[in-house]
């Protein structure tokens, strides 16, 4: 069966009609949080989304008005999400609390009262105070030792995730090239505990509203979890949601197919609307699959892990930036035909990552040479 793009979960990803700047927080909201471990790519999936949206508004929103916010979430990966909603978020992951798990325990060289050691300490050190990793680390060593100097450290974050999801921890502003972290409790305005059940209930509900029909595969891909968990989750939904044939929805939540506008997008790398379409097949040609394993990281992450030139719904290519001369040189290679109406829209795309990142725009229409730089 060739790629089809459903119209109704294009159209929820706001790759339609971009959403006016003041409804920001609201288009995170929708797409179930945004995979920000890389900050950039998170803004250009916003920018895409969000008309008219800069890089300032975005950091203005986390930094500043902390209307979002930056932070380990599902599948052990950073995201942002609403700063109101974090909570949310804490309370369904740290239901599982992995960290007291034997495979996490023995993997850190930690045992359960070391491990609590630690996570005190991290949230002691963090009360009041906005300090980079190497901060964090050095009030650890004080008080257990320098052994777990390079852990903290980690950009994976293997003793800061967990504190995150003990709803103590978030990301700060940036001083100058480093991460900071905040105590989350006390940079989120409003802070309320939540139950993990009611919490997992309203994350579910609010994936299938934005991405169903979605496969089980699908749900539990993209919340991080095995098979058998996510069928749980759904049956404790009951009679709110059903199987649609090609994957779960949430029941009447299906509305009439909407008039799509033609539409032309570039994503980044790690975009929620590829991310959350399983199977990938459905939006990924045969030709753009091959192309993507020789491009940057698809080799070894797919589509999920290029940027990608998005033709109504479908993955038509993929596309590179580089800085040059004080201008932004966006290369773009199409596998598939572009019309002369959608190179017209192509070009409009280019302008607006152009204004985004605060520069003007080239766009090349061709192939990526191996010297482009993201």
């Amino acid at each position: 069966m060739p790629p089809r793009a459903d119209p109704v979960r294009l159209a929820r990803n706001h790759l339609v009609t971009p959403a006016p700047k003041a409804r920001l927080v609201d288009v995170v909201r929708d797409l179930c949080a945004v995979q920000a471990q890389l900050l950039s790519a998170a803004e250009l999936a916003l920018s895409a989304r969000v008309k008219d949206l800069t890089q300032a508004d975005v950091r203005i929103a986390l930094w500043e008005r902390r209307s979002l916010v930056r932070a380990w979430t599902v599948r052990g990966t950073i995201h942002v999400v609403p700063a109101d909603d974090l909570p949310l978020w804490s309370a369904a992951i740290r239901a599982s609390r992995y960290w007291e798990s034997p495979e996490w325990l023995a993997r850190s060289d930690r045992t359960v009262r070391d491990a609590v050691a630690v996570f005190d300490t991290i949230t002691d050190a963090l009360d009041g105070k906005t300090l980079t990793r190497q901060e964090i680390a050095d009030a650890v060593a004080a008080r257990v030792g320098p052994r777990l100097r390079p852990k903290i450290a980690s950009l994976w974050g293997e003793l800061l995730a967990p504190v995150t999801y003990m709803g103590r921890l978030c990301f700060g502003p940036m001083r100058g090239p480093n991460v900071t972290f905040v105590r989350a409790d006390q940079w989120v305005r409003s802070w309320r505990d939540v139950a993990p059940d009611e919490a997992w209930s309203e994350l579910v509900r609010r994936f299938l509203r934005t991405y169903g029909p979605a496969p089980l595969e699908g749900i539990a891909g993209w919340f991080g979890l095995d098979p058998a968990r996510a069928r749980a989750l759904l049956a404790s939904l009951g009679s709110d949601v059903v199987d649609h044939g090609e994957g779960w929805v949430l029941r009447g939540d299906r509305r009439a197919v909407p008039v799509t506008r033609r539409s032309v997008r570039l994503l980044p790398q790690y975009d929620a609307y590829v991310m959350g379409t399983r199977p990938r097949e459905r939006i990924v040609p045969d030709a753009v699959r091959a192309r993507i394993r020789t491009f940057r990281r698809g080799r070894w992450e797919g589509a999920a892990g290029v940027p990608l030139l998005l033709v109504d719904g479908i993955v038509a290519g993929v596309w590179d930036r580089r800085a040059r001369h004080g201008r932004i040189a966006i290369t773009v290679e199409p596998v598939l035909r572009l019309t002369a109406r959608q190179r017209l829209l192509l070009a409009a795309e280019a302008r607006r990552v152009g204004r985004f990142l605060g520069r003007d725009a080239d766009l090349e229409i061709g192939p990526i040479g191996t010297d482009a730089l993201s």
